[in-house]
């Protein structure tokens, strides 16, 4: 990935964006109360700001805007008990975008169908990936889009979020008894896209770069009220002929204990890479990204919560095209507070302290303000 990917990566209004508001809001006016019951607005506006605790130099620039935009606005209509269709836009730093848009059947609590572009049921963030759902202002590092430091040496992260894709989706519930229950997810969708590494620019992509899906499963279990354990896997391949593949693996446990509320997942992505070899030609190698996070949450007040989270990524293998270390990782402390001025504001202020081992150490400071309807 070069450059150039964070000219692209900006924010820009474009005619299929002011289309859709055009349309969206045309179709607020034909409210009766009998479309009201079927039809379901919501939405959210996000804006981060960041600053820096000691001063850095042009050599010391480390690729974060100091203002950056998350805006959501899903639609969902029931056609009938049974049917459903639901689309979202979005316009964040990747520019605007359907980031969903499918049909969901309810069968049962047993099957459920997806079909379209959704987001793919892959760990315990990527479901709640939306600002208004977490209380942290920034993203943890295995699903870290824009926010992080020195993006284009770590090509990102291990799965960037909201990881939205086209396919199919099986899904549904199941109690063994009252106390017990049983979650999981089957899809086939059409995958990451790169040509020697996943490119993120790339993956948003509506249409695959090669005639073969990406298959993957998702496992929760909530036994008891006790906790919520699950695990997720998918893998495929992501050049556009089909000779490099990836899989990636992930754990997630969340709990309560009394006031507190507990959260955290580990992944880890191998990726296959040609290596350029001495006398000319290359050899098929891989390399491995592994990343955790987990966080803390404790009410202070009814308005006022504190957070604490620690997170961290480590990259091993052999490195394309870049003069860096085969083994470079990102540790991560991040405090806070969130407060829930209203229903529909919340402000978020988080101090991060960043370890990085091939770059200087960085004190951040994030504040996110986040409007809902």
């Amino acid at each position: 990935m070069g450059v150039s990917i964070r000219n692209r990566l900006r924010p820009k209004i474009s005619l299929p964006f002011c289309m859709t508001l055009t349309l969206l809001s045309l179709l607020a006016e034909i409210g009766t109360s009998a479309a009201q019951e079927r039809w379901k607005w919501s939405g959210s506006l996000a804006t981060n700001a960041h600053g820096y605790m000691q001063t850095l130099n042009k050599a010391d620039r480390v690729g974060l805007n100091t203002f950056t935009l998350e805006a959501a606005q899903k639609v969902s209509v029931n056609l009938s008990e049974r049917v459903a269709i639901n689309v979202k836009t979005c316009l964040s730093c990747h520019g605007f975008r359907v980031s969903q848009a499918y049909a969901e059947v309810s069968a049962s609590d047993l099957v459920n169908v997806e079909i379209g572009r959704f987001i793919v049921p892959f760990g315990e963030f990527n479901s709640r990936h939306d600002p208004a759902n977490n209380k942290t202002a920034s993203k943890p590092l295995p699903y870290m889009m824009g926010h992080i430091v020195r993006p284009l040496d770590h090509n990102y992260s291990i799965l960037m979020t909201p990881y939205a894709d086209t396919g199919l989706n099986l899904f549904g519930n199941y109690w063994p008894n009252d106390n017990v229950q049983l979650s999981y997810a089957l899809y086939l969708v059409n995958g990451l896209q790169g040509t020697n590494d996943i490119n993120w620019v790339q993956s948003a992509e509506y249409r695959d770069n090669n005639p073969f899906p990406v298959g993957g499963a998702r496992m929760v279990i909530a036994p008891y009220d006790l906790f919520i354990i699950g695990g997720s896997f998918l893998t495929g391949t992501y050049d556009d002929d089909s000779d490099l593949g990836y899989w990636i693996a992930g754990a997630e446990l969340r709990t309560r204990v009394k006031r507190f509320t507990v959260r955290g997942e580990y992944l880890r992505r191998k990726t296959q890479v040609y290596i350029p070899v001495p006398g000319g030609g290359v050899i098929r190698d891989s390399f491995a990204k592994s990343g955790f996070y987990a966080e803390i949450e404790f009410p202070v007040q009814s308005h006022l919560e504190f957070i604490a989270r620690v997170d961290g990524m480590l990259r091993k293998g052999p490195v394309v095209g870049q003069a860096l270390d085969e083994s470079m990782g990102i540790t991560r402390l991040t405090a806070g507070i969130t407060v829930v001025a209203r229903s529909y504001l919340m402000i978020k202020v988080n101090h991060e302290f960043w370890r990085l081992t091939d770059f200087k150490d960085l004190n951040l400071v994030n504040l996110q303000v986040v409007l809902t309807y």
